[in-house]
């Protein structure tokens, strides 16, 4: 238990929150707690139903134990916003699209060098 919570604050989000990893853990040993009704540590086809049956009657904002177009059309807009891991892999790509423009206008710089080199050797060359 120590070594999960010295990795898991070490691992840490930017924005605080807890590790991804860690999240996925946290989220699957919920589901199979709330869910296994036989608890046979494995989610049956009738288990696996129910969580998506209880998903979309979250959105069900008149509880009247059915989802309609209207709540449905709620619920594709609020999936469109970007999970804290989204944004994560965002910040890399864009740190890593920074290194390589980086790493190619050196290469750019160094091959203009070169071929001044090249171009006009130096008194002392003996050519």
């Amino acid at each position: 238990m120590g070594i999960v919570a010295t990795s898991a604050a070490t691992n840490a989000q930017p924005n605080g929150n807890p590790p991804v990893a860690s999240n996925r853990a946290a989220k699957s040993a919920e589901l199979l707690t709330t869910y296994d009704a036989n608890k046979n540590g494995e989610l049956d086809p009738t288990e696996i139903e129910k969580i998506g049956r209880d998903r979309l009657l979250l959105h069900d904002r008149n509880k009247d134990g059915r989802v309609d177009s209207a709540e449905l059309k709620i619920m594709r807009e609020n999936s469109r916003q970007m999970p804290p891991q989204d944004e994560l892999t965002r910040a890399m790509a864009r740190e890593r699209a920074v290194e390589d423009a980086r790493i190619h206008k050196a290469k750019q710089i160094e091959a203009e060098k070169s071929s001044k080199q090249k171009s006009n050797p130096s008194p002392g060359d003996g050519k």
